[in-house]
């Protein structure tokens, strides 16, 4: 340490200068060479610091993309999940969009620009951004894609069964019954059922209706009568019970059964044969 020179800042690479001026720069140019997670990490921070990524460091990143090819899957996911946490993740996926780092995951891995907006309005306390990200990004690809690239990353089988359940949501058909709806949505994840809402909102605003209907207020309707009353009726535990409980709720979420008399009356008359 030299004392006659004590706080004055020694700066060899003009860090202070990039700083001033926001931009991002790596101090040699195989520097995504020798370690391609940099890749993930400049469009994290160029996000996070409104930064933008120098000319140069730019071209030297774009040139070493294949190197992401060299990734194992488990740490892509990890510096896309990294980057799924932050406040202004879009910008981030956008950048590694418009470099072609996806297309290095998989060549048909196709990102909608209206994704990256999704993902950071789609996230709340209630829900995962981990599983929020991912699941935004591959909601557009088909069922084989999604396949392909979940076998990439080395998906958990958590993970992979979310993904697979995005195919439940192009069964929703025009002038469903309230009860077909619950069916086709009961038991998926919120992370799912928030991401296709925020992506179908304009391009297909029934769906979005459909599954604002289920989450606000499908998924809350519960029956006035329980197993203790079918049983005082003489109706056995088992399959039948079930049967019976499964037609009342479906006549409800429908408003045909609203009161407990009439829910009553529907079982002994299923029960009857009536």
């Amino acid at each position: 340490m030299d004392p006659d020179r004590w706080g004055d800042l020694i700066d060899h690479h003009n860090g202070l200068q990039d700083l001033c001026h926001k931009k991002i720069r790596v101090l040699h140019n195989q520097s995504f060479m020798d370690d391609p997670t940099r890749v993930f990490r400049a469009a994290r921070y160029a996000s996070r610091l409104s930064f933008e990524v120098e000319m140069t460091t730019k071209e030297a990143l774009v040139r070493d993309l294949d190197g992401i090819r060299n990734l194992s899957g488990t740490r892509i996911l990890n510096e896309l999940n990294q980057i799924f946490g932050e406040t202004n993740s879009g910008r981030a996926l956008e950048n590694l969009n418009k470099w072609g780092a996806f297309k290095v995951i998989h060549p048909q891995f196709d990102i909608p620009t209206m994704v990256f907006n999704t993902i950071e309005n789609s996230i709340s306390e209630e829900v995962s951004s981990d599983v929020v990200g991912l699941l935004a990004l591959l909601y557009c690809s088909n069922n084989v894609i999604r396949e392909e690239i979940g076998k990439r990353l080395r998906l958990s089988s958590s993970l992979h069964s979310k993904v697979s359940d995005l195919d439940r949501f192009q069964e929703l058909l025009p002038g469903m019954k309230n009860s077909d709806i619950y069916e086709k949505l009961r038991g998926l994840s919120l992370e799912s059922l928030h991401v296709a809402r925020s992506m179908s909102s304009s391009a297909n605003s029934g769906l979005s209706a459909q599954i604002d209907l289920y989450l606000n207020d499908l998924s809350q309707i519960s029956m006035s009568v329980t197993g203790n009353d079918l049983l005082d009726m003489g109706i056995p535990e088992g399959a039948e019970m079930g049967r019976i409980l499964s037609s009342i709720h479906k006549e409800l979420l429908d408003g045909q059964v609203p009161s407990r008399e009439e829910q009553v009356k529907l079982a002994r008359k299923i029960f009857l044969g009536g």
